[in-house]
């Protein structure tokens, strides 16, 4: 799978190398590449169907540069809002849990730049 051109985050990086896996079926442990002081991994699923959706709301966001966009799976093991200001700063905000339903429950939030945008639709795209 090809990388993600800088400056994308790093964290970002390790969770989108494992989209295309997961989405594909498999349930490896999808690792985070160290973001600040931190890092992590969990195993999860995603339908290929979320994974388009997501795909098509973050181009549209992108295209727009207004908005805010979802990605909220049906297990709900990972969720992620978009949320872009009138400079065009991209808020993600979301939580990871390590086992859907029950597990436990990591939330966070990082500031991003719209022109991190295009790398991880070009990344959906090639998951779908």
């Amino acid at each position: 799978m090809p990388e993600l051109a800088a400056p994308w985050p790093a964290a970002a990086q390790g969770v989108a190398e494992e989209l295309a896996p997961v989405a594909a079926g498999s349930s490896p442990a999808a690792p985070l590449q160290p973001f600040g002081g931190f890092t992590g991994h969990f195993p999860a699923n995603f339908l290929l169907a979320e994974l388009q959706r997501f795909r098509d709301d973050v181009a549209e966001l992108y295209r727009k540069l207004d908005g805010t966009v979802a990605f909220e799976p049906i297990e709900g093991q990972l969720k992620l809002r978009f949320e872009v200001d009138h400079l065009g700063h991209v808020a993600v905000s979301g939580s990871a849990m390590d086992t859907a339903g029950t597990g436990n429950r990591l939330s966070f939030r990082l500031m991003i730049d719209q022109t991190y945008l295009p790398a991880l639709i070009k990344q959906l795209e090639a998951c779908t």
